[in-house]
């Protein structure tokens, strides 16, 4: 998890200041890039997986063009006649207070709602509607409909299926500019890596690391004008070394490398659990 922000003596001035989560007296602790990020903090953000300690934060400038995509899934429903009559009467059913008065309303609903669309009903409709009932019979329908030029209107229905699982993309073009940086960017691809792969062998695999990312102003809080991000497995990592260059530092390290990591929450939200986010992320 994310290291907590300490407190600290300025040294020759007792003045208590508070500084950035990511700086910290063992360096060891976190990786942070650049290097100038623990004396010169800017908003950033932060990756830390939820597992037994494998794995330690990451700390990388904000990346531009944070998006988030929520969605849901829909589908649509034909009820036609037959469901029209079911739904009116489960309506009916659902209004009573008493297993009585809910039969009672079920029957005199459904008898109801066949009488009422009836009503509406020319011979050939009703001819189609029956045809359409029996199997052998569904080519009939089709001629009765075309033959009279007209055809029983679908009801058509929205239908909700369930909400998306949001996914995130972050892209970082990170050059180091001395040796140190150079290790502290090898150490983020590694850690990335060996955070989105599962633990087992050829018979058994335990799920992969979950992560946990947040969005921090310079002064280590949360920022509270971005939308919290639940759980999520990270599912892929592209990395590149020295993609617009061909320079290396002494001791082998690439100049340049571009990451780009995509996560997936680990379940679909529901509402309950977006306000329950937005309490953790204001509270």
């Amino acid at each position: 998890m994310a290291i907590d922000s300490e407190l600290k003596s300025r040294e020759g001035l007792g003045e208590i200041v508070r500084l950035p989560p990511f700086r910290v007296s063992e360096e060891e602790l976190s990786i942070v890039f650049p290097e100038s990020l623990r004396s010169k903090p800017v908003p950033f953000i932060s990756f830390a997986t939820r597992s037994s300690g494998s794995n330690i934060p990451i700390y990388l400038p904000m990346p531009p063009g944070v998006t988030f995509g929520d969605n849901m899934s829909y589908s649509t429903l034909d009820l036609g006649i037959i469901g029209t009559i079911a739904n009116e009467t489960i309506n009916q059913v659902a209004s009573q207070n008493t297993i009585a008065g809910a039969v009672g309303a079920g029957v005199g609903g459904l008898v109801g709602s066949v009488v009422n669309k009836a009503k509406k009903l020319n011979a050939a409709a009703a001819a189609s509607i029956i045809a359409r009932n029996i199997p052998a019979a569904s080519g009939i329908a089709d001629v009765i409909d075309f033959s009279t030029k007209q055809v029983i209107a679908p009801n058509t229905n929205t239908s909700f299926q369930n909400s998306g699982i949001r996914q995130f993309n972050f892209t970082f073009k990170l050059v180091s500019k001395t040796k140190k940086e150079a290790v502290a960017i090898d150490k983020i691809v590694s850690n990335f890596r060996r955070g989105m792969y599962p633990k087992g062998n050829d018979i058994v695999l335990a799920y992969p690391s979950t992560w946990q990312i947040k969005f921090n102003n310079a002064d280590g809080s949360e920022n509270n004008f971005i939308p919290k991000i639940y759980s999520c497995y990270l599912t892929s990592l592209t990395s590149t070394f020295n993609g617009s260059t061909n320079l290396f530092h002494e001791d082998g390290s690439p100049i340049e490398t571009d990451v780009s990591v995509s996560f997936q929450e680990t379940k679909a939200l529901t509402r309950d659990d977006i306000e329950r986010l937005q309490v953790d992320r204001k509270g």
